[in-house]
This record gives C-alpha cells, sequence and structure tokens, in this order.
C-alpha cells in the first residue's frame, strides 16, 4: 500500500474520470503508473495480490581484523 498526498486539482480530475470511466481512482492510478512504466521502457511483474513497498537493507560493512 502507498499513500500520497495529490493537489485537490488532480484529486478532482481523478474522482470526475472515475465516474466518467466507472473505474475506482486506484484502477486509475494503477493504469497510470503502468503507463508510464511502458512508456519508460520498464518492465515489471504483476502479482495478484498487494505487496509491501519495502526499502532495500544498506549492506553489511566488514569489520577489519585489527593489527597487533
Amino acid at each position: 500500500m502507498i499513500s500520497l498526498r495529490l493537489p485537490k486539482e488532480i484529486v478532482a480530475k481523478l474522482n470526475d474520470l472515475s465516474k466518467k470511466e466507472k473505474k475506482t481512482r486506484t484502477d486509475l492510478i494503477k493504469e497510470a503508473i503502468g503507463l508510464y512504466f511502458e512508456k519508460k521502457k520498464i518492465k515489471i511483474t504483476t502479482t495478484s495480490s498487494p505487496t509491501k513497498a519495502t526499502t532495500p537493507s544498506a549492506p553489511k560493512s566488514k569489520k577489519k581484523k585489527q593489527s597487533k
């Protein structure tokens, strides 16, 4: 799940389009993101269930052995 804030004007247009297209706002946003990825030639694999976005963990640093 992703939560985001959009300007009121965009939300209003999204609401209008949602009614016109008889689609949920979520479906319209998913479609828009999919089209953006297509345009940028970004390949994605879709799953049937939503996934949590994760932040990649930072690489673990190797500790140097202290010289005596």
